[in-house]
């Protein structure tokens, strides 16, 4: 019996780790199972429904396919790179920690924003942003959807974005997240946006190309 749920256990964890991940060049990010790869389209499963229909991608939206196996296929570049890594982090910094709060904290409980090397450290700071908790490590090359701007009345807005964060540290463990932002000011909210899409194709786009001197 022991040895029974032992396989099971082993198994779960197994399926649970085995999906494709399909990345446009627009930066998103599809969990997958990819069944073909033709001259033109791409055929795959959505990973969270293996038995539902078969979907259809051009090849010329896509920028790679990382496979399940650690294999990664490149077919494009990343779009719009016109401003810098740096550039981009000084924005996604002015507008994080000036108008960014925790998702239901009604303008109490600021955001700050730590970058750490090419990932970004969310810290939910108190009411009085003396000091916050130790924060939550985002991997933005690993974007699975940015949702639409959420713009509310009194000119507060929600950015809703389905991103990869750091589970557990020794294990080096990332997973599926969705994080929630307030924002004051739907032109503020409009800004960190775009800032926050172009950062995820630059850092994208600077990983495929650390993974391609390595093959030289």
């Amino acid at each position: 019996m022991k040895y029974s749920i032992l396989l099971i256990l082993i198994l779960s964890s197994f399926v649970t780790h085995s999906q494709d991940i399909i990345v446009k060049v627009n930066g998103d990010a599809i969990e997958a199972k990819v069944n073909e790869v033709g001259t033109k389209f791409i055929k795959y499963h959505k990973f969270s429904n293996l038995k539902g229909s078969v979907f259809n991608l051009k090849i010329i939206d896509v920028a790679e396919i990382q496979y399940e196996d650690g294999t990664v296929k490149i077919y494009s570049e990343v779009i719009d790179n016109s401003e810098s890594l740096e550039e981009v982090k000084s924005i996604i910094l002015e507008y994080f920690n000036t108008y960014t709060y925790w998702e239901n904290s009604n303008d109490k409980k600021k955001y700050k924003a730590v970058f750490e090397e090419d990932y970004i450290r969310l810290i939910v700071m108190n009411k009085s942003n003396t000091k916050g908790d130790k924060g939550i490590l985002y991997d933005f090359s690993k974007v699975y959807k940015f949702g639409k701007i959420d713009k509310r009345e009194d000119d507060i807005a929600f950015l809703n974005i389905w991103v990869s964060i750091l589970k557990k540290e020794k294990k080096n463990s990332w997973e599926k997240h969705k994080l929630v932002v307030r924002v004051k000011g739907h032109e503020n909210a409009t800004t960190l946006y775009k800032s926050l899409k172009q950062y995820s194709k630059l850092v994208l786009e600077k990983k495929r190309n650390a993974r391609r001197n390595k093959k030289k």
